[in-house]
């Protein structure tokens, strides 16, 4: 990666933003659960007691008497976090909301990192996707593909290349009566056809994967490869890294099918800006934070301005 590939004055925001997450959030977050929780759940100042302490598994009773066990501090964060309309079971979520045109459904709730991220923090709202063609990389378990649909797009084109998340990404699409409107492709984007090289054993165990010498193909897919024939598209990339690969090695001509492009950088945003903003795009820094692991990550939000002019 590029060395100090972020503006000074970038930097000093996201280590602002950062402040602010991991030291006032936690505050704020902890403040906000006393009072909304009080009437929800029946065991309220037991469980908050483990959950503060540390002491999982901890199990949640709601007032209709309905329970959920949490075995970590992020379900736990993600039940307290409960937002209207939200309904949490053992092993899925529903989600209703009045921009959604039918409700969403999701198995496997506790494993899904970006319930929260997408569906309570609105994570791609930003996005304008009503009767647009999503090209969605990383799709993960499907949730955001998922969201797209019930916001009014056209059709969803799905890259997922881990299989256990493939798998269930499938899985709510299906359930969730999509089939005919994602596309679910296994492979991963680069810049370059072929194939990457997945250990079965240790797929999907991360977010980041490495190729191996042995183990199962999965094909590498190119833009120009999956890209549509029609117009009104636009690319959602969250894909670990590859999005330095993609937009920087991606002809213009390809780029510029886009009408929007949102991206979750993991390393910084400069060289990402300057080639988005070279070829026509108006972008715009959603945010960005200074993690644990000593990157800039967030997420840059790019609108074609020649499409936008027409």
């Amino acid at each position: 990666m590029v060395e100090n590939n972020i503006s000074i004055g970038n930097m000093i925001k996201s280590h602002l933003t950062s402040f602010k997450i991991y030291k006032i959030g936690p505050v704020i977050f902890y403040s906000k659960i006393i009072f909304l929780n009080f009437f929800i759940f029946r065991n309220y100042y037991k469980t908050l007691t483990q959950v503060r302490n540390k002491q999982f598994p901890v199990t949640f009773t709601f007032r209709n008497g309905q329970s959920v066990k949490t075995t970590d501090s992020r379900e736990a964060s993600l039940l307290l976090s409960r937002c209207k309309g939200v309904t949490f079971q053992e092993d899925k979520i529903s989600i209703i909301n009045q921009e959604y045109n039918d409700d969403i459904i999701l198995e496997k709730w506790k494993d899904s990192v970006s319930v929260k991220e997408i569906f309570m923090d609105n994570e791609y709202e930003a996005l304008n996707v009503k009767d647009k063609v999503v090209l969605d990389i990383g799709a993960n378990v499907g949730d955001s593909s998922i969201l797209f649909c019930r916001l009014g797009a056209k059709k969803v084109i799905a890259l997922e290349p881990q299989l256990e998340f493939f798998n269930r990404c499938k899985r709510n699409v299906s359930i969730n009566g999509l089939e005919q409107k994602i596309e679910i492709i296994n492979a991963g984007l680069d810049d370059e056809r072929g194939f990457f090289i997945i250990d079965e054993k240790t797929d999907s165990k991360e977010f980041l994967f490495k190729n191996v010498e042995k183990g199962i193909k999965i094909p590498k897919m190119t833009l120009e490869n999956i890209i549509p024939s029609e117009k009104n598209l636009v690319l959602k990339l969250d894909c670990e890294l590859c999005e330095y690969k993609i937009i920087l090695n991606t002809t213009k001509e390809i780029l510029q099918r886009f009408e929007m492009i949102l991206i979750e950088f993991h390393d910084g945003n400069r060289n990402l800006i300057e080639k988005l903003t070279g070829v026509g795009f108006k972008v715009s820094i959603l945010n960005s934070r200074f993690t644990f692991k000593r990157k800039y990550r967030g997420h840059l939000l790019a609108v074609n301005q020649i499409i936008q002019n027409d």
